[in-house]
């Protein structure tokens, strides 16, 4: 008989098409109920060594190393995010305050273009008068979009409030739980499991773990490359704070679709509107740059990390955005580990 057409290889492709279609709907329909727990779960692995080193060494129980390992994750990643929303926020006010003038320099530049082109004394003096209150239609339509934008945003920011807060509460008490009981509940699964599911399970976790690693590790990789050559990129053209705002953009540029367009367009468009066009220029070359930088070294960092040929890894990569947006950057090549770590299963037992 064909192997390929064997029972248990027929089986392995169902589980396969079953786990697919399961993780799909899983995450398309209940991440977001789920979303505290399963980000509780990840912190309380992760502050794992943490919680291991106040055992050993401070001879804390169990409990009150959890407790401490999860006061200072909240203590540490809550005064980095009010620090961050603060600035951003102080940012948009401060922008949405000075955007009238900005405006208004852009509008004077384009007037001063026309003037000194010609080109306004070849127009109409009727089509002058028109172009010029279709001008202030526009900037003062814009204006109010910026003003309502900002308005309604608040607005929905102070709804979804109470869903927030409850979001972080049950995150940070199933993080101490899932932290305290980790040893309870792994044996609690075990018991209550079959020991060839055990097994199976037990492989597809360390496989995907690795390539989770692997991923993180060609993303700080591919970080550290767009970094260099930004903030060499920054310091040549002159800026003051050029070793910030290069690990900042390199930070920013792993966010999947955005990436470094969300500092360079807005700091283009200002360098364009205050009349330094070679400084616009500049910043739309560095976030092109940018661009070519992560398009030629992900797909070949990312395989060799994790293990996938390039085309393989591209393709996952589009279909897991197709499907899930922008976490399926991620999700996409975990599944294709996952089905080849399942599919593997089929010849390691012909092996043996």
């Amino acid at each position: 008989m064909n192997p390929f057409l064997s029972n248990r290889f027929v089986k392995r492709v169902l589980i396969v098409c079953f786990a697919l279609l399961a993780s799909y709907l899983f995450f398309t329909y209940l991440f977001t109920y789920l979303s505290p727990f399963i980000m509780a779960y990840i912190v309380a692995l992760a502050l794992e060594p943490l919680i291991r080193f106040f055992e050993r060494r401070l001879r804390f129980g169990r409990g009150l190393a959890s407790l401490f390992g999860v006061l200072i994750f909240i203590s540490l990643i809550g005064s980095i995010g009010a620090a961050l929303v603060n600035a951003v926020w102080q940012q948009a006010l401060q922008f949405t305050v000075q955007f009238p003038e900005l405006l208004a320099g852009g509008m004077l530049l384009i007037d001063e273009f026309l003037h000194n082109s010609h080109v306004i004394n070849l127009l109409p003096d009727w089509l002058g008068t028109w172009g010029d209150s279709i001008t202030l239609s526009l900037a003062e339509s814009a204006q109010n979009t910026i003003g309502d934008g900002v308005a309604q945003t608040s607005l929905d920011l102070f709804r979804s409030l109470p869903h927030f807060v409850m979001w972080v509460a049950l995150f940070i008490i199933s993080t101490f739980f899932f932290a305290k009981d980790r040893q309870l509940i792994k044996e609690a699964i075990v018991r209550n499991s079959p020991p060839e599911l055990q097994a199976w399970f037990a492989k597809l976790r360390t496989g995907l773990a690795g390539a989770f690693a692997g991923y993180l590790k060609a993303q700080a990789f591919i970080m550290s490359i767009i970094a260099a050559i930004n903030v060499t990129a920054l310091a040549i053209h002159g800026y003051e704070y050029a070793l910030f705002m290069g690990l900042l953009v390199a930070f920013i540029d792993a966010l999947p679709l955005i990436g470094s367009s969300l500092i360079y367009i807005p700091w283009a468009i200002i360098s364009f509107l205050q009349g330094s066009v070679y400084s616009g220029f500049f910043f739309l070359a560095l976030l092109g740059v940018n661009f070519l930088v992560r398009q030629l070294l992900e797909p070949k960092v990312l395989s060799a990390s994790i293990g996938l040929h390039p085309i393989m890894t591209l393709l996952s990569i589009y279909i897991g955005l197709r499907l899930l947006g922008p976490p399926g950057l991620i999700i996409g090549p975990m599944w294709v580990m996952a089905m080849r770590i399942i599919l593997s299963g089929e010849s390691s037992k012909k092996a043996d």
